[in-house]
């Protein structure tokens, strides 16, 4: 399959990760390691599932990884190559903040979890301020931001 197939995705979140493609890399060069592009799917069908792209193959679609069940609206995505791991924060059917721990290595979910964003600002967001006051010239302020999340005509503009 090829990324133009793929028009329809509305993809929300990206990340690229240069991670140890020897297990995943072409059996003819087991070395090579392995630049991958990260891309949360919105299409209905496939909502949540991430596809898995070869940036040096020219964003061939390597796999799509299924994760969890339930994902109304993907919000955001992180990911560390040092660790290995992927983090994406959604809404679900029910409008409930969630966000979920994806280990690449296997695949597998490590936790999925509901945000409270409410409690952190009142009770986190306080503790850290405490420490870091002392070493601030100005004070931590919290600035929430609507993020563009249909970019997919972008990314298929760079893979064509």
């Amino acid at each position: 399959m090829n990324v133009g197939s793929y028009c329809s995705w509305a993809i929300s979140g990206l990340i690229a990760l240069a991670t140890n493609g020897a297990a995943q890399a072409a059996e003819t060069n087991p070395v090579r390691s392995l630049r991958a592009l990260y891309a949360v799917n919105q299409a209905t069908g496939i909502r949540g599932s991430i596809a898995v792209y070869d940036i040096d193959t020219g964003h061939r679609l390597l796999k799509t990884i299924q994760t969890v069940p339930e994902i109304h609206n993907v919000k955001g995505v992180a990911a560390s190559a040092v660790t290995g791991k992927l983090y994406v924060s959604y809404y679900n059917r029910a409008g409930v903040g969630m966000i979920y721990g994806l280990d690449l290595a296997n695949e597998t979910i490590l936790w999925n979890r509901k945000i409270d964003a409410e409690k952190y600002e009142t009770e986190k967001f306080l503790k850290v301020n405490e420490i870091l006051r002392p070493y601030l010239h100005t004070p931590i302020t919290v600035t929430p931001f609507e993020v563009e999340t249909t970019i997919s005509e972008k990314v298929l503009a760079i893979a064509a």
